[in-house]
């Protein structure tokens, strides 16, 4: 197995030195037969003419009636999972005196740098009918994967001859994002960075203390004065006709408000919108920046789960689309978070600095937008969206993934950059070490030609 995206699945080829040097050795021997005609000439003849059928003609028609056929009975798998496949070489006539390689090279269309897995094996010979191989993708990464045409090369035993064919065999599956388990560890690590961060804050919190109490009296002030007023707030509104008498707020009726009907969760679900950005910068590179995404992914996946476990309705918005998310009591949770894990899996992250479009989350009313980043480094891009949203009045927190447990220098003055223009910041971190993709074989043995 090899992950060169940029080298072909069989490096085999046929020996041009030695074939001009048995031409040379045909055409001498045939001359000599017409020159000559003895016993040592005809025998020279003979073995070169076998030469050239065993090394030259058999391998060709060896090609010519090759076919195959690929089966993938299970195309769906989640992160870290395993693909099993077979692979069907089918031959009209058989051909004992030639060997066969196939090269199966697959591609993960859904990383930053696009990454190739290879699958490589032999066939001793080629028999009449049918030859199964069996092989399994292991340890795979959240992705949409694509298999590009399959490489056959044919030889024969004195190794002078490499007839290449290639079989358009079009085949993708999909690898659903990880979700996280393991909550307990997270909790840790999320305590782990939350005590670091409070740390940080406890000596600016000092001299502010008397002006966070001024606000504190001057919020309660507030607060008494709208009691004052009318009786319609977030859990009640005006009353509507066809309301039932049983929702009717009593309470403000008999402040002599009027008639108000009091709101309940079913009437007005809370939807929560959740954004997954996939810009990132051009410092994360390769498996860096793909293990950041994908545990970005997971994170949301884990905020998501839990909130609709609380009964919350969310919105969760990417680049490929929305995809909407009720509760767990509703019917239709588990086919709605199927759809979003398969758009998960669809999603490519990108270098960008762009901010997002705030003109696009204009027409959605939650005034808290929840944005699941490994982009901490482009600062400006918060701080551009964030003004755009204040003049919608709705407020941004910021979910990113780090790569240690450790708050750098600067990662501190960072947040404080944020948090001084109104940004609350959650720095997520999942240590989830995997090895790269391999393949196993059943059934028939693995080379490497290259």
């Amino acid at each position: 197995m090899k992950k060169n995206a940029n080298q072909n699945a069989i490096a085999i080829r046929t020996r041009i030195g030695a074939w001009l040097f048995i031409a040379a050795a045909l055409w001498t021997s045939f001359a000599a037969v017409l020159l000559r005609g003895g016993a040592v000439e005809w025998l020279v003849l003979s073995l070169t003419l076998a030469i050239v059928m065993i090394s030259g003609l058999a391998p060709l028609i060896g090609v010519l009636g090759l076919e195959a056929v690929r089966t993938i009975h299970h195309k769906i798998t989640q992160s870290g999972g395993t693909i099993e496949a077979v692979l069907t070489i089918k031959h009209r006539f058989g051909m004992p005196l030639v060997w066969a390689a196939v090269g199966e090279r697959l591609i993960n269309t859904s990383t930053a740098y696009p990454s190739a897995v290879q699958f490589r094996t032999v066939l001793a010979s080629l028999r009449r009918g049918e030859q199964s191989i069996t092989y399994t993708w292991e340890q795979l990464d959240r992705g949409c994967y694509q298999y590009e045409p399959l490489a056959v090369a044919v030889g024969d035993w004195l190794g002078f001859t490499a007839c290449k064919l290639q079989i358009a065999l079009e085949d993708t599956f999909t690898v659903l994002p990880a979700q996280l388990d393991d909550t307990e560890k997270q909790r840790r690590a999320g305590l782990k960075l939350a005590s670091q961060q409070e740390k940080c804050r406890k000596q600016e919190e000092a001299p502010n203390r008397i002006a966070q109490l001024q606000r504190h009296r001057d919020g309660l002030l507030e607060a008494d004065t709208l009691q004052q007023q009318a009786g319609q707030g977030p859990h009640s509104r005006q009353y509507r006709e066809g309301d039932s008498f049983m929702h009717i707020d009593y309470r403000a009726l008999a402040r002599g408000q009027g008639l108000h009907t009091k709101v309940n969760d079913y009437e007005q679900p809370v939807v929560k919108l959740r954004i997954l950005d996939n810009g990132c910068s051009r410092t994360n590179k390769g498996n860096e920046l793909d293990r950041l995404f994908n545990q970005s992914i997971s994170w949301l996946l884990l905020e998501l789960e839990q909130s609709a476990s609380a009964g919350e309705h969310q919105l969760v918005y990417m680049e490929q689309g929305s995809y909407l998310v009720s509760d767990v009591r509703s019917d239709k949770y588990e086919q709605q978070l199927y759809a979003l894990r398969h758009g998960l899996a669809a999603a490519v992250p990108k270098f960008s600095t762009a901010a997002l479009d705030a003109s696009r989350l204009a027409s959605f009313s939650a005034p808290v937008i929840d944005v699941f980043t490994t982009d901490w480094k482009q600062g400006d891009r918060w701080l551009e969206l964030n003004g755009q949203l204040k003049r919608q009045g709705k407020r941004l927190v910021l979910h990113i993934v780090a790569g240690s447990s450790v708050l750098s220098y600067q990662m501190r003055e960072q947040q404080k950059l944020w948090e001084a223009e109104g940004i609350s910041l959650k720095w997520l971190y999942f240590s989830h070490e995997r090895a790269n993709a391999q393949v196993q074989t059943g059934g028939a043995q693995q080379y490497d030609f290259a």
